[in-house]
């Protein structure tokens, strides 16, 4: 009890997925595997079949613990796959000193001749009734059927290419969002770009859809696959956010109220929750980092550009906020009047620079000589 007890105590974790090659032919082995879910196929380089698929609460490579042996076949995952392995020099020193050490031994030698006999037996099948090569297929089509199947699936795995640069065109958007909405905002441009803002929608609703379906996950660093979960995690943790920001309240206020543009582009801040996410610490450009880390090229330059456009995007934001507080509190048109009958008065002239800039930081640096008169 207290060798067993021992021997499961030293067992590691091990996950693959679909084509991972976990025993390669010919190469020495050094663990035993205990497949606790998923399911492998045993390849032999004799036969292009796979000789036998071993399936969960099975085990593989019980031979490695005997002592120095070679591999005899091939073994594949076939599914996402979690495992428990077993060292050779970790079982030697947890069955050192026991009583039960032969016997556990012998049992071990039992288990290989059971193995080897069922491949032989495999091996006979397929040399003597052709037939099971149609019926089974070859190892390459094994591979193929588990690369279809996933693509049937249609799914989308988090660490894949394309998600990554999905996420990075996405993160343009937002960051187009988040520079053109205070502008508009601020300098009333609200009609000129309606084509490309209804584009940024459709993409965006592409998106929802994609993580609504397609899009897996990992939890408790397990991979979610399944379309059901998928779903459930999306609604949970993104709808809301995803909803606010893309449904056409800036639209609806157009039709309201199209007297009044500050509205429409107010509502339309409501697109610029997104940004938040893809900026995140597990966001998007940390992802984008990660992957160039990967690639061995260096962020130093990334940062510093990464760092600089925060601080002009901010000043961005000041900018525009001075502006659209200096504009709606005197229109042009009032502040024009003060100088339209004075002939030595310049088209900026103190008065209405003081008219058009009240009450801001603007008008204040003007005072101070710190800005020109204009602004």
């Amino acid at each position: 009890s207290n060798t067993r007890q021992l021997i499961a105590s030293i067992l590691q974790p091990r996950l693959f997925i679909p084509t991972d090659c976990i025993v390669q032919e010919g190469e020495q082995g050094f663990e035993m595997y205990f497949l606790k879910r998923g399911r492998v196929a045993i390849i032999s380089s004799f036969m292009r079949a796979p000789l036998r698929v071993i399936s969960t609460n099975e085990f593989f490579g019980e031979s490695c613990l005997l002592g120095s042996s070679l591999s005899a076949a091939t073994v594949k995952a076939c599914t996402y796959c979690e495992c428990f392995s077993l060292n050779r020099d970790d079982f030697q020193d947890a069955i050192a000193g026991s009583p039960f050490a032969e016997h556990v031994k012998v049992d071990l030698g039992n288990l290989v001749m059971q193995a080897k006999l069922k491949n032989h037996r495999a091996f006979q099948n397929f040399s003597t009734r052709p037939k099971c090569h149609h019926i089974t297929g070859t190892s390459d089509t094994l591979e193929r059927q588990v690369i279809a199947k996933l693509e049937s699936a249609a799914l989308i795995r988090p660490g894949s290419t394309f998600l990554l640069a999905w996420n990075s065109f996405l993160l343009c958007a937002c960051i187009y969002n988040a520079w053109m909405i205070p502008f508009r905002l601020a300098f009333d441009t609200s009609n000129e770009s309606a084509a490309i803002d209804f584009a940024l929608e459709l993409i965006f609703l592409v998106d929802m859809l994609l993580h609504y379906r397609f899009v897996s996950y990992v939890q408790d660093g397990q991979l979610i696959d399944d379309p059901k979960k998928i779903k459930q995690n999306y609604v949970a943790s993104r709808l809301k956010l995803d909803l606010i920001s893309i449904l056409p309240l800036d639209f609806v206020a157009y039709m309201l109220f199209p007297e009044l543009p500050i509205v429409w582009e107010l509502l339309r801040m409501l697109k610029m929750i997104r940004l938040g996410r893809h900026f995140g610490h597990f966001g998007t450009l940390e992802t984008v980092f990660a992957f160039l880390l990967d690639h061995h090229i260096s962020l130093a330059g990334l940062r510093l550009v990464e760092f600089l456009s925060g601080v002009v995007l901010i000043a961005h934001w000041a900018a525009c906020g001075f502006f659209l507080l200096a504009r709606h509190k005197s229109s042009r048109a009032e502040c024009s009047d003060l100088v339209a009958n004075d002939e030595n008065a310049s088209e900026w002239a103190p008065a209405l620079a003081e008219c058009l800039w009240e009450g801001t930081w603007i008008h204040k640096q003007i005072h101070d000589g710190k800005l020109p008169i204009d602004g």
